[in-house]
């Protein structure tokens, strides 16, 4: 892959066709897992504004939560239900959309690397992408949503790729009052599940990160920022708490639900997964679930559940697939298209058809945080 070409066929390379995704099929249940990455490590963690070669203690999980992962009985579960997960909403603020969508901890962690190396890490390979965790999970999803779906592809120079949110109108993003109270308690739930269960405390727009170093192929390498929510030190994993109502594996969102769960432990390093299952009403704990990586995929992975061909049957493997036939042709649309050492930004799109389209902007939008140094 070659980071620049002539304009002549420049409109033609702009894009690339669902046809051209290749995958198994979607009744297929092998019984293990397909990896995302050839290679995937932790290379650092982010917390206090700082990188960290220690993981942080307020994440750590306490007793009796965390001896499930061993122990599903009732006795480790017998002190925690029934707690009141909607206490406290009213003063609820979700983290800030600048905290969500910042590269700044992997801009840092390469920065360090650089000059302990004394090279560019682009000589790791032809294309770096570097993001989020959730930009991967939603372009994934994305083939199961069947809405359209976009994010901007900044090239730094050197096959650098950030991936940044589009900007969108944030009037029209408000919720509605008749819905805006239980949405927001229900967003504030899974924050209450986390204080619940960990140590804590828990600094306010401080989340714990990631930083991991992963590669795709010989050509792309990443370098991701993955939020975690807490630390088992019985298993040393991580484990992701989500907070959910009761779960219907016969229901399609429900489904799609636990998929983007999978997706979202499959790309965050040796990782179990913990749901408090809340009553919707009361927002009462009623049930703590825990599952291993593997578990979760049998889950969902499973023929006895319902056929869903229009949702490529919210099977796993296609969804590792078409992450990384995501990756791949953002590499490909950005290095065709890019024609200046100077940062270029483009805005990525994958319609309902799941065709994906890059268009070149203008300007590099004001709320994409480019690396300082």
């Amino acid at each position: 892959m070659s980071h620049s070409t002539g304009s002549g066929n420049r409109d033609h390379s702009a894009s690339v066709r669902f046809s051209q995704f290749q995958h198994s099929s979607a009744f297929k249940f092998p019984s293990e897992p397909r990896d995302i990455f050839t290679e995937y490590k932790e290379a650092s963690y982010y917390y206090g504004g700082q990188l960290h070669d220690s993981i942080s203690d307020s994440i750590g999980l306490k007793s009796p939560s965390y001896k499930l992962a061993h122990d599903r009985s009732h006795n480790n579960k017998r002190d925690l239900l029934g707690s009141d997960l909607y206490q406290g909403w009213e003063n609820f603020v979700p983290l800030s959309p600048e905290i969500l969508d910042s590269s700044r901890c992997c801009y840092q962690w390469i920065d360090k690397w650089e000059k302990a190396n004394k090279r560019s890490y682009s000589q790791r390979s032809p294309y770096v992408v570097i993001s989020p965790r959730h930009y991967l999970v939603d372009l994934t999803m994305q083939l199961f949503q069947g809405s359209k779906y976009s994010i901007l592809c900044t090239h730094l120079g050197d096959g650098k790729i950030v991936l940044s949110q589009v900007e969108t109108n944030k009037k029209s993003q408000q919720p509605s009052s008749r819905n805006s109270a239980m949405s927001k308690k229900i967003l504030h739930s899974g924050y209450a599940l986390e204080d619940l269960l960990t140590r804590g405390p828990r600094v306010e727009d401080d989340p714990f990160f990631a930083i991991v170093e992963a590669k795709l192929d010989a050509n792309i390498s990443l370098v991701l920022r993955c939020e975690l929510d807490s630390y088992n030190e019985l298993t040393d994993t991580f484990t992701e708490l989500k907070c959910y109502a009761p779960l219907n594996m016969h229901n399609s969102y429900h489904r799609e639900k636990l998929l983007k769960t999978w997706i979202q432990l499959a790309i965050s390093p040796r990782c179990d997964l913990l749901i408090g299952v809340r009553n919707t009403q009361m927002g009462q704990l009623q049930d703590l679930q825990y599952f291993t990586k593997r578990e979760l995929y049998q889950k969902i992975n499973n023929r006895n559940l319902p056929r869903s061909p229009k949702r490529f049957n919210f099977n796993a493997d296609v969804a590792v697939q078409w992450c990384q036939h995501c990756i791949r042709s953002i590499c490909k649309l950005v290095g065709d298209n890019v024609d200046s050492s100077s940062p270029q930004c483009f805005k990525l799109s994958i319609d309902e058809s799941h065709k994906i389209q890059l268009e070149k902007l203008k300007h590099i939008p004001a709320h994409v945080k480019l690396p300082t140094h």
